[in-house]
């Protein structure tokens, strides 16, 4: 399973907040700071070994930088997602 555990992160209401990840890099660092178990999807094109956790049917393919699922993103209603236009800066 990916790495979260317990983390003090919450919303004003109190539920956990959740975020989609159209970018390897992205997920990789959201992986390492053990917020894992706040990834609803993922980019799963060429995802890296150490990655594929997320690689299974319990995180539905988002798309990718290019090509956004926007199907995907209404059905989850992440509270964000860390999309960057191709070339753009963060």
């Amino acid at each position: 399973m990916p790495s979260g555990g317990s983390n003090p992160l919450v919303t004003a209401e109190g539920a956990s907040p959740s975020v989609i990840s159209f970018d390897h890099g992205s997920l990789d660092t959201l992986d390492a700071l053990g917020l894992g178990d706040h990834i609803l999807a993922v980019p799963k094109q060429s995802l890296t070994a150490y990655l594929s956790d997320y690689a299974g049917d319990a995180y539905p393919y988002a798309g990718g930088l290019k090509s956004l699922d926007l199907g995907v993103i209404r059905k989850l209603q992440p509270a964000g997602a860390d999309h960057r236009p191709p070339g753009g800066s963060a």
